[in-house]
């Protein structure tokens, strides 16, 4: 059950004022409220409960991808100075040049990219399954 104190209102005393609510229903209704408690606590708690280390660990997770990407772009970048001076008009143009060229810039671009989103899909399954531990499964 979700419910609101008003502003006024203490965490301590809504417990309090709930145990002695359920004491009363489980003298009335022995076979079905026996041995229950209830438990008043802020509904951040209630939905996301231990959640800090996953969502930090998370968090720490993109700060790390987001510093690769920087690293690449950076690369990149020196590669275009790179790629000019490689491909300067000294001799007369070559297809196989030109083709290996093709060639060495699409296996430096595609190994980081496939690595990048087979890290990414892997982090993300994980994050996945452990922002659902705390929550109940319901068939």
């Amino acid at each position: 059950m979700v419910a609101r104190l008003q502003d006024h209102a203490q965490l301590q005393a809504a417990q309090r004022d709930l145990a002695g609510v359920m004491a009363a229903l489980a003298r009335e209704h022995p076979d079905a409220l026996g041995g229950r408690t209830v438990t008043a606590m802020p509904l951040k708690d209630a939905l996301l409960g231990n959640m800090k280390a996953t969502l930090t660990g998370l968090l720490i997770a993109v700060a790390l991808l987001l510093v690769i990407m920087g690293a690449i772009l950076r690369c990149s970048c020196w590669r275009g100075t790179w790629s000019a001076l490689r491909s300067s008009p000294c001799d007369p143009p070559s297809v196989p040049r030109a083709r290996a060229f093709l060639r060495q810039l699409l296996f430096e671009n595609l190994a980081p990219s496939l690595l990048g989103a087979g890290l990414a899909l892997a982090i993300g399954q994980i994050a996945i399954s452990a922002l659902r531990l705390p929550f109940p499964k319901v068939s």
